[in-house]
C-alpha cells in the first residue's frame, strides 16, 4: 500500500530538519536536502510498521487537513 504524508523541510545552520507533522515523533536531520528525506523516509517506514505491529490503524487519509497559510504582524 502506497501513502502520502506531507512533510516539512526545514535548512538550519548544521544541515537539514524535515518532519511528518501527522505522526508524532518522526523527525530527521541530515546534511543535505536528498539526505534529510532518506532519513525521514527510515524514521516514518520504522514508526508506521511500529503502528501496524500494535494492531493500530495508519490510515491517515480521512484525517489529514492541510492548510499553509501565513501572518504579518507588527511588534
Amino acid at each position: 500500500m502506497t501513502n502520502t504524508y506531507p512533510i516539512f523541510i526545514e535548512k538550519t545552520d548544521e544541515g537539514y530538519y524535515a518532519e511528518c507533522p501527522f505522526i508524532q515523533g518522526v523527525y530527521a536531520q541530515g546534511d543535505t536536502e536528498e539526505n534529510v528525506r532518506e532519513n525521514l523516509k527510515d524514521v516514518l517506514k520504522m514508526t508506521l510498521e511500529d503502528i501496524k505491529s500494535r494492531g493500530e490503524s495508519v490510515d491517515f487519509k480521512d484525517s489529514i487537513s492541510l492548510t499553509i497559510s501565513s501572518l504579518t504582524l507588527s511588534v
